[in-house]
């Protein structure tokens, strides 16, 4: 196997599916008029014969971690010919779906990036395969923070890295709930007792 232990990202072409197979309202997918999020969703990339796939790692916080590969061609690249280096967009794109592919697995919900910052430390040559690893994965309050890496594949070489934060409304518990069902001790007086005493 090219890529070792990863699986393939499913698209129409190793679902067995044609294009005109999918009927979309408004879209002739014959002639490729795809819709973007239909394209982005599926992560074909307008080309089922790049290789882009996942794998879970053991972590070094006591959990398991993502990495993904993603293959490139020339129209990664925002170079003009010959096309020599990925682009940004490309890389912040699959930093950013890599991060939030594995928020939606570590919190069990959806959980929507509220900010991405990346950096671009070394180039990327067109041709090569880039790795996603999420290294971090932190809870602070509401707010779920997480950090990746971004190595060109079969090397230990990092040439970014990225973070994101990314909102998680908290869960209330059942004293919450009841604390906000009968108006009593809500909201403000979370840490007031049954009798109105100081439990903080």
């Amino acid at each position: 196997m090219k890529y070792e232990g990863y699986t393939e990202f499913e698209n129409l072409k190793n679902k067995g599916h044609r294009r005109e197979d999918w009927k979309f309202d408004g879209y002739d997918l014959s002639n490729h008029d795809l819709p973007a999020f239909y394209v982005w969703n599926s992560l074909n990339w307008t080309n089922e014969d790049i290789y882009c796939g996942w794998k879970v790692l053991p972590g070094e916080q006591g959990h398991n971690t993502l990495s993904t590969i993603w293959e490139t061609r020339w129209w990664h690249s925002i170079q003009p010919k010959p096309y020599k280096y990925v682009g940004g967009p490309y890389r912040a794109c699959i930093a950013d779906y890599t991060l939030g592919l594995y928020g939606l697995f570590f919190a069990q919900k959806f959980v929507p990036i509220t900010d991405l910052r990346i950096t671009y430390d070394k180039p990327v040559k067109v041709g090569d395969a880039i790795e996603c690893l999420v290294t971090s994965t932190t809870i602070e309050n509401d707010t779920l923070r997480q950090e990746c890496v971004q190595k060109v594949y079969g090397s230990d070489e990092i040439v970014g890295r990225a973070w994101s934060s990314h909102y998680m409304k908290k869960e209330k518990d059942w004293k919450e709930k009841q604390q906000d069902l009968t108006e009593l001790n809500g909201d403000g007086n979370r840490d007031r007792g049954r009798y109105g005493e100081d439990v903080s």
